[in-house]
């Protein structure tokens, strides 16, 4: 398939900690962490990438809200970013039953200000909006232009995924499979709608933001980021990020749940594969991947309590 690059693409879960800044300096906190998912140059997996493009958006979506609301002076503000990677996988984890309970779909149903919680981001850091149904599918490219699944495959997940569009819903979409990853991986510019250019400074999740505000910046600009298994360059152990690694779960500890479904949207394993890998610890969960990635998953794992290490 065209417009599919085999390498430098990546795939993430960004939880993004909200507030409501109000005009008069006060901060009303949103204790429902907002859930985005991206697939990005992999160029762009950093700190400092990830601050400017959730600035950057959080900008474009705070302007759309003040055109409407003139009069309303509040804006949202993104106070951290924690980013986790999705595996291209997790979209078969799908339960054949229901294919279109995927966690992307499920968020995309209860946003409430945001335009959208999928995007997808060119080498120019130009990003657009997508539905939760667009990034299954654009998953489902992913692996089909790697190899990693079979026409056959491809071609019956898009059944089970439209069936009440028809018995023949999955093959016709199929058949326009290359139009529709086109369409998908295509910004569009739509007009009336504000759109920040990448990297314009400064950078900030304030509609009001101005050249004239010099040092301060970083007034609205998420100052936690963290991103797993990032390696500043220069740092103790950035000179290993090109080898590759084995993640060995030695134990899970206390969170069975929470480590299986670790393990499962990681992997895009079913729940009775991540239960039973993750029941036979210690055990290698994750065999010679890059090291970059082999490290994200044992923060994910360690972060919900499992003894990992890497080997």
């Amino acid at each position: 398939m065209s417009n599919f690059p085999q390498t430098g693409r990546t795939w993430a879960r960004t939880e993004l900690r909200c507030c409501l800044r109000l005009p008069n300096g006060g901060m009303s906190p949103d204790t429902t962490p907002r859930c985005w998912y991206f697939e990005i140059p992999s160029a762009h997996d950093t700190p400092g990438h990830w601050q400017e493009l959730v600035a950057r958006i959080m900008f474009d979506i705070n302007t759309g809200l003040r055109r409407r609301q003139p009069d309303d002076l509040a804006w949202i503000d993104v106070e951290s970013i924690r980013v986790a990677p999705v595996q291209p996988r997790q979209v078969l984890a799908a339960p054949e039953s229901d294919p279109r309970s995927l966690p992307w779909v499920n968020i995309d149903r209860q946003k409430v200000w945001e335009p959208a919680v999928c995007y997808y981001v060119d080498d120019a850091g130009r990003y657009d909006v997508m539905s939760g149904h667009d990034y299954s599918e654009l998953l489902l490219y992913r692996l089909h232009g790697r190899g990693e699944i079979s026409d056959e495959q491809c071609r019956d997940f898009l059944g089970r995924y439209y069936a009440e569009a028809g018995p023949s819903a999955g093959q016709r979409i199929y058949a326009d499979r290359e139009a529709r990853l086109n369409n998908l991986t295509t910004i569009r510019e739509i007009a009336g709608a504000p759109r920040k250019t990448p990297y314009e400074q400064p950078y900030s999740c304030c509609p009001d933001a101005s050249p004239t505000w010099g040092d301060f910046v970083n007034i609205g600009v998420p100052t936690e980021v963290r991103v797993a298994g990032y390696v500043e360059p220069g740092a103790d152990g950035a000179e290993a990020t090109g080898a590759t690694a084995s993640v060995y779960l030695e134990s899970i500890g206390e969170s069975l749940i929470q480590v299986v479904v670790t393990v499962r949207d990681f992997l895009g394993l079913g729940l009775a594969e991540a239960k039973s890998l993750s029941e036979s610890a210690p055990v290698i969960v994750l065999s010679d991947a890059p090291r970059a990635e082999a490290e994200r998953f044992r923060r994910e794992l360690e972060r919900v309590g499992a003894t990992v290490s890497l080997r």
